[in-house]
């Protein structure tokens, strides 16, 4: 059976939608199906975007949704540092790792300098013995 092609203007109303409700881009990692639809097509318009494929038109009506749509692909530097600081407050509270549903700490990819800045913040997070003590 052969998958119905949904237009961009369909495509453009869900991905509004799903901002008004989750007041965040749909993620490609999500177990929601229909989040990782909109997120994948969301995805290849900024693919589409970054090779000067995608009709002016269509960048205005993305930026209409979320004018930061075509920076979504990583965290901001503030968030990081939210994170990291919620991260090393919890084992000096909790003495332990919280507990995780994805890749350990130590298999997740970050790039150089996010990689430095837990092992700075929490001198052996990587092997789960940071924090406790």
């Amino acid at each position: 059976m052969a998958r119905k092609r949904v237009s961009f203007k369909e495509r453009i109303q869900q991905y509004a939608a799903f901002r008004v409700e989750h007041g965040r881009d749909p993620s490609e990692g999500s177990s929601d199906r229909h989040e990782k639809v909109i997120a994948r097509w969301l995805h290849y318009q900024r693919w589409a975007a970054r090779r000067g494929r995608l009709a002016p038109e269509r960048v205005q009506l993305l930026d209409e949704v979320n004018p930061h749509w075509s920076q979504q692909r990583h965290r901001p530097r503030a968030l990081f540092d939210q994170r990291l600081r919620e991260y090393a407050a919890f084992l000096a509270t909790r003495g332990r790792d919280p507990s995780r549903k994805t890749k350990s700490a130590s298999q997740e990819k970050l790039c150089a300098p996010r990689a430095q800045a837990p092992d700075a913040a929490v001198p052996g997070w990587r092997t789960g013995s940071g924090g406790a003590g």
